[in-house]
């Protein structure tokens, strides 16, 4: 079996509250990891400190094979509790009156840093809680090097989820 290039992930969401950066980690596809690093950061913080999130969750990204750890892959015994912790966490931090409150308007960007790039992927607010590449195209994609300033990966960040619809 041919081995995936190494490729690490962060995942971000973002409403008029807050940016939450979450690393991601897998094998051929990726997964919320527990053993990585979560930011919740105000609209206002800086570029630098938004970057240095976004670099920081990308280097506590894992390749993990699924055979070696097939736990990590449950989406149902591990993924779905985690998801829903994290939400009830967010409504009361936030004091939204419910997952309407809090979804509304947020927009979610995969970003995946493989051989020299970063690539920032837009999505789609498919409803409530699911988003899609659906109408966004690869020149929608933000693509930066992988030895960008955080200054730099901060401000491309903004665009990418300028581009999300």
């Amino acid at each position: 079996m041919v081995e995936p290039d190494k490729k690490s992930w962060v995942c971000v969401k973002a409403n008029k509250d807050f940016f939450f950066i979450e690393t991601y980690s897998g094998y051929w596809n990726c997964l919320p990891d527990d053993l990585g690093r979560q930011f919740i950061l105000k609209p206002g913080v800086t570029d630098e400190e938004l970057g240095f999130a976004v670099l920081d969750g990308l280097a506590a990204s894992r390749q993990i094979n699924p055979k070696n750890d097939p736990g990590f892959f449950d989406i149902g015994g591990r993924v779905v509790p985690q998801y829903h912790s994290w939400v009830d966490k967010i409504i009361a931090e936030f004091g939204y009156k419910n997952r309407r409150d809090m979804f509304k308007g947020m927009r979610n960007c995969l970003v995946e840093m493989v051989c020299d790039s970063i690539i920032m992927q837009p999505m789609h607010h498919e409803k409530l809680e699911a988003w899609s590449g659906k109408g966004i195209a690869e020149t929608d994609y933000v693509v930066i090097p992988s030895q960008s300033h955080p200054v730099d990966v901060g401000q491309a960040l903004r665009l990418a989820v300028s581009r999300c619809t």
